[in-house]
Order: structure tokens, then sequence, then C-alpha cells
């Protein structure tokens, strides 16, 4: 049956539809928009209403030690605090719907539309994470393959650092591939180790089943570039959040967060309904210690 937006109930319709649809697109497309499997890796805060940044603070390492009767214990240093602000951003998507492409089910349009709506919502969410990875502890080189030896390497260092595993790492689908060929596994092995894909092969990433050296892995190709030599910026991240991201709340009410906020607009010049998309958050690096940013040649 076709449909049109003729009455308020029709766009009514539409806007719950796209909504719904963008916000599974989203959390299927994403490691660290809501709903996505890396998003519990960074600490998050709900803004408040008319505020746009706040203040993560973190402290410093303490240290235990063995204690001997009547002697007084060596103080093992006050808590620190170091704070680093973090600010929300708006982001916008907008979808057009021209009056022929409305000239069918509901359900198709608002699946066509919310599907795009959210993958360039998610992605856009992994890009502004990842673009922080060079920020983290420095680990691995330009100047040779992604092996196991870096990954062993990041996973001491955050250990030697008192960050807590399981450990998460987000490599590129060549550093991928380099370490497959070092450990002579292949993808989509039956045997259930490593090397075996978990889910989300369709998707933006993938990811992996059973963990190497201490490390889970996740294999995305929006892990961003190091170098003019299209060298990656992978990165391992640790149990205590390296990135703090903070959300906004709805900005007309102040109830519950701000995201994928989605309104029609006809722009009658277009002949056309736009759909958009809004979404207001930030992502910062809290504490660059508690991630390591594994350099790896690309050579693909």
């Amino acid at each position: 049956m076709a449909f049109q937006l003729t009455t308020q109930s029709d766009i009514s319709a539409l806007t719950i539809s796209l909504t719904e649809h963008s916000l599974s697109s989203l959390q299927n497309e994403s490691m660290f928009a809501p709903g996505g499997p890396l998003f519990g890796l960074m600490q998050t805060k709900d803004l408040p209403l008319g505020s746009k940044s706040d203040q993560f603070n973190r402290m410093n390492s303490q240290t235990a030690y063995g204690a001997t009767d009547g002697v007084d214990v060596v103080t093992s240093g006050k808590l620190s605090p170091s704070g680093t602000a973090v600010t929300a951003a708006e982001v916008v998507c907008i979808v057009t719907l021209t009056d022929y492409g409305q000239a069918g089910s509901i359900d198709s349009l608002s699946g066509h539309a919310g599907k795009e709506i959210g993958f360039a919502m998610g992605n856009k969410w992994d890009l502004d994470v990842m673009a922080l990875f060079a920020s983290l502890t420095a680990g691995g080189s330009t100047t040779y393959d992604l092996d196991i030896l870096d990954i062993q390497t990041a996973v001491q260092a955050l250990y030697v650092a008192k960050h807590p595993g399981p450990y998460w790492s987000i490599i590129h689908p060549s550093c991928w591939q380099h370490l497959l060929a070092e450990t002579s596994m292949t993808i989509g092995s039956s045997s259930g180790g490593f090397g075996t894909i978990e889910e989300n092969i369709m998707g933006s990433y993938w990811q992996i089943a059973s963990p190497l050296m201490g490390s889970y892995f996740m294999v995305s190709n929006n892990v961003p570039s190091a170098t003019l030599g299209a060298d990656r910026s992978n990165a391992m991240l640790g149990r205590d959040p390296a990135i703090g991201c903070v959300i906004q709340t709805e900005p007309r009410s102040g109830s519950g967060r701000w995201l994928n906020r989605i309104n029609l607009q006809v722009d009658e010049s277009l002949r056309a309904t736009e759909a958009v998309c809004s979404s207001s958050y930030g992502v910062g690096v809290i504490d660059s210690t508690a991630g390591i940013n594994v350099l790896a040649d690309y050579e693909a």
C-alpha cells in the first residue's frame, strides 16, 4: 500500500518507526555508541539540562605494604585527583525522502531511512572515539607488521600500570590478517579457538571468539591511520576507563538522554520531507595510561 505523509498521525508513525530502526542500526553497526559491545569501556556521564561539559577525575595508583607490629606503615601517598573536562557537541544526519521516494509502505520507507541514519551516527561515534587512540600510551611501531609480541607488550604495560583486565584490542583488518598469518590461523576457523569470528561479520566490526595473550579482539575498518602511509593506530583498552563520554539530556524537557532525536521537516523547494537526526555527546581521554596505542605497518 502506498504511504504518503498527509496527516499528523502519519508523521508520528513515521517518526517513531525511524527512531526504532535507527537505534537498532546504531547498536548493530557501532562498537562504542550506546548499546554497542564496547560502550561499557568508557566512563559515561549524563549531563543535566543546560550543561554541555563535565569533569572526569582519576586517582593515582596506590601501593600496599606489609605491616610490622609496632612499626609505622610507610605512607602510600594521598589521593591526588587530576581532572579532565569533556565537552559535548551536536552531531546531525539528514536523510531526504523525496515525494516519489515516499510512494511506498511505511515499513520500507522507515526501514531504509532509519538504517542509513543509524549507520551514519554509529560510524561517527566510533570515529570520534578511535581518533583518541593516538593520545594513549605509545606502543608498537609503524615500521613493522602487528605481531604477537606487540599484543603481549601492550598487555604487560597495562598490567604494570595497574589497570586490570580483561583487555580489549581494536585493530584494523589488515593488522588482523598479519596477526592471523603469524599464528597460522584462518578466518572462520571451526576450531572455536583464536581466529574464529564470533558475530557481526556483515557489520562494520567483527568480534573474535577467543582471547590471545590476555586480550579479546574487535576488528574494524574505522581504525584510523597513524601516518600518511596509512599505517594504523590500533589500540588496547583495559577495564579502567581510558576514555570519558558525556551525553546531554533531551534539550526541551531534560528527561532522559538526548540520543538520536529524530524530527521531520518539509522542504517544498526539494519537494521532499527531510528526516533530521541529532545527537549531542562528547568523548575525551581521561587516563592515557589505561590504553595503549598499538601502532602497526599497514602494508595490505
